[in-house]
């Protein structure tokens, strides 16, 4: 069950066909378009809830600590720091690496890649400084 407690919702123009990815980490294109975001432990402008096709109004929530379902790509443990995964599921934090960004903690855990697992969804850019 999807549960939206406390975030805020905006809407945008989706930059490719986005059926099928509500709970996905999702960023602005080049044309300020929202896509599924695609770069690994990197930044993303919110989570997709409400899907459409290329053109269509989609809309998203944006990181302000508010909880929010997102797409597991693993097993991921209950109170687990998450990062965007390359294909923008969750996936666990990595803050080894410089500029790695985490975007909350899971409030649930996931069994298995492609659960939907409720999130304390906020930004906090944690990557070691070399």
């Amino acid at each position: 069950m999807a549960l939206y407690n406390s975030v805020k919702k905006i809407s945008a123009v989706a930059g490719a066909d986005l059926t099928g990815k509500v709970g996905y980490f999702v960023a602005f294109n080049a044309s300020a378009q929202l896509v599924v975001a695609t770069t690994a432990q990197g930044p993303v402008d919110g989570v997709l809830t409400q899907d459409g096709t290329s053109g269509q109004a989609v809309s998203y929530a944006v990181p302000d600590g508010g909880r929010v379902p997102v797409v597991a790509g693993a097993a991921l443990a209950a109170g687990a720091a998450i990062a965007c995964g390359a294909d923008g599921r969750a996936v666990a934090f990595t803050a080894t690496l410089n500029g790695n960004q985490c975007w909350g903690v899971l409030m649930e855990a996931a069994a298995a890649a492609d659960d939907f697992v409720q999130c304390a969804f906020f930004p906090k850019d944690v990557g070691v400084t070399p």
